[in-house]
């Protein structure tokens, strides 16, 4: 189990599923933990590591999962833009600048916004790999979320939403 420690708002602990390249993960807002999410909020997320190989092309690769006694559910989550390096034609808020070197540490930044659906309250955890041109995983991180449950009353057009305990 790792430690985020560079963050002040949150101690965010993750598991490694990789061969510890992710040095820290800042999500935020996240005041506790697990993190709770409202459906339709929308969360950033910080990411730091350290690569043991080089690649000049990296995509990030989302999935949340139920979790359960027979393995649970999981989906994946798709991106509008999955590369995370910054190319010249389109530097991009958060990106990194590619070719990636073993032993640096780098820093990118995601902007996940989490649908409005009933289907998302069932999701546990979350897992985010960086994946090269070749489909081999530079890193891997695993960690517990939590989506705050709602219900909607479809009765009348003042519906109020309620938690659903």
């Amino acid at each position: 189990m790792s430690f985020n420690e560079q963050s002040l708002r949150t101690l965010v602990y993750f598991d490694d599923c990789g061969n510890n390249e992710i040095q820290s993960i800042d999500i935020e807002p996240c005041p506790s933990l697990p993190c709770h999410f409202d459906q339709g909020s929308r969360a950033n997320l910080t990411i730091v590591f350290r690569p043991t190989r080089a690649a000049d092309y990296i995509r990030i690769y989302a999935t949340l999962r139920t979790g359960g006694l027979f393995g649970g559910y999981q989906r994946e989550i798709y991106d509008a833009d999955p590369e995370i390096c910054e190319t010249s034609s389109k530097p991009k808020w958060g990106k990194i600048k590619c070719p990636i070197v073993p032993g640096r540490y780098y820093t990118f930044q995601i902007a996940r916004e989490f649908p409005v659906s009933t289907t998302w309250n069932m999701f546990r955890y979350s897992k985010i790999r960086l994946i090269d041109r070749f489909g081999q995983e530079i890193a891997c991180a695993d960690w517990y979320l939590q989506f705050n449950r709602f219900f909607q009353s479809q009765t009348n057009s003042d519906a109020k939403i309620i938690p659903n305990n």
